[in-house]
């Protein structure tokens, strides 16, 4: 088996990361109203409901094939998510300045808190909802914990108005 190098030296299995982004996909099934949150044009807020993103401090460590594997198939969630979502185009995309408000569920996450945000950024710029994560765009981030359906909930506000 491949594994994953872990913060503390403990590795981490990528067969036990992807048994936990499958559970995540049956039990996110399972989940009843709030999974899908309704957007329209007018409206200056982008709400993605996501798998519980991978650890910044295994992304900073040497990048070995299970961990590029296991962020891959992360990454495939997560658009797989975004599509029965409704897709990339429902969301629209924030052409100006943005707050991000990142939520994680305990029930999910087992990491510090701090480590989840590169990840996600990363991800949300991969989809272009956003311009970039730099600080011309990024005005304001807030990381707590509380209550996520899918295990991660990314919402964006647009600060200007700008969303197309």
């Amino acid at each position: 088996m491949s594994r994953i190098p872990h913060s503390r030296g403990a590795p981490v299995l990528a067969a036990q990361y992807a048994r936990r982004m499958r559970s995540l996909r049956v039990q996110s099934a399972r989940v009843a109203d709030g999974a899908v949150v309704p957007h329209d044009r007018e409206s200056r807020l982008i709400t993605l409901n996501l798998p519980p993103p991978m650890s910044a401090n295994e992304r900073r460590s040497r990048a070995t094939p299970a961990y590029i594997k296991a962020y891959r198939s992360w990454v495939s969630t997560c658009d797989g998510y975004v599509y029965a979502d409704g897709g990339r185009r429902r969301l629209g995309m924030i052409t100006g300045p943005y707050e991000a408000k990142i939520t994680l569920d305990r029930d999910y996450n087992r990491m510090d808190i701090d480590n989840a945000v590169k990840c996600l950024l990363d991800y949300v710029v991969r989809l272009e909802l956003i311009p970039d994560d730099g600080p011309k765009w990024l005005q304001r981030l807030v990381v707590e914990f509380g209550e996520a359906p899918r295990g991660c909930r990314v919402v964006l506000h647009a600060l200007d108005g700008t969303r197309s």
